[in-house]
């Protein structure tokens, strides 16, 4: 007897009008919205950025750290894939990360207070929930993304502005192309863009 295959949950990918709608409803937290969405950071890596690791000249960040909440705790260590990268930053992003940055310092966290890493926000509650139903409210077909959906995001954004697997795949920080391919395979299929394996040189 053969079961029924089980697919996995279909990610939501957010045109640049819809994440600027999320942004918005995100109030204060825009600029942590907008940054998710054009870097495709992993949570913990983005709360985990401070100040020094910033480069607003280089329009670069430098990703060294990831915070991970274990049992109610907060462990901070390496990226998920062991190796440190650095990752561009649009220039309209860049200047809303230099407003932040008025009054930090240099070992202070980019986002929230600067001292406390921010906890990732629950599927039912808290203020992704809130904005996620605003932006339903200015436009009921807006979906329902997870925080890790603002990641696939990044990577399909990034392939409608024409960049190739190995250029998506040093954004994310996969180990490999294959793993990029594996994971983002959606925003490649129907862009009028070459075919990405003949694109990764």
């Amino acid at each position: 007897m053969h079961l029924p295959r089980k697919h996995g949950k279909r990610h939501a990918y957010l045109s640049h009008q819809q994440v600027e709608l999320l942004a918005q409803c995100a109030k204060d937290k825009g600029t942590l919205v907008r940054f998710l969405c054009y870097t495709g950071l992993r949570w913990g890596e983005a709360v985990a950025l401070r100040m020094r690791e910033v480069d607003l000249i280089k329009r670069r960040v430098s990703v060294v750290e990831n915070a991970v909440r274990m049992g109610g705790r907060i462990i901070v260590g390496t990226p998920k894939s062991h190796h440190a990268r650095r990752v561009p930053v649009p220039a309209f992003l860049a200047y809303e990360l230099a407003v932040l940055s008025r009054g930090r310092a240099g070992g202070d966290l980019v986002f929230g207070d600067g001292k406390q890493y921010l906890r990732q926000p629950t599927v039912n509650c808290g203020w992704w929930v809130q904005a996620i139903a605003r932006a339903q409210e200015l436009d009921p077909t807006f979906p329902r993304p997870t925080i890790h959906d603002l990641r696939h995001t990044a990577a399909s954004l990034a392939v409608s502005a024409g960049a190739n697997v190995k250029a998506v795949q040093r954004m994310l920080g996969h180990a490999s192309a294959a793993m990029t391919l594996g994971r983002e395979a959606d925003p490649w299929r129907g862009s009028s863009s070459a075919t990405p394996c003949l694109r990764a040189g």
